[in-house]
């Protein structure tokens, strides 16, 4: 976690295991870290676009 999203993994718990989870899996689908996302306001990034 650390490694692809440092900014995540000073956030999420250890033991969260379930945002641990979805974590990577932004990272693995979209090649950005989850903390990327969080940081675009709702409605102002569609798939294509960012």
């Amino acid at each position: 976690m650390a490694a692809n999203d440092p900014a995540a993994g000073t956030r999420i718990k250890p033991r969260d295991h379930q945002r641990i989870t979805r974590a990577l899996e932004v990272y693995r689908l979209t090649g950005r870290p989850i903390s990327a996302w969080q940081g675009i306001p709702a409605g102002m990034c569609s798939r294509s676009a960012c």
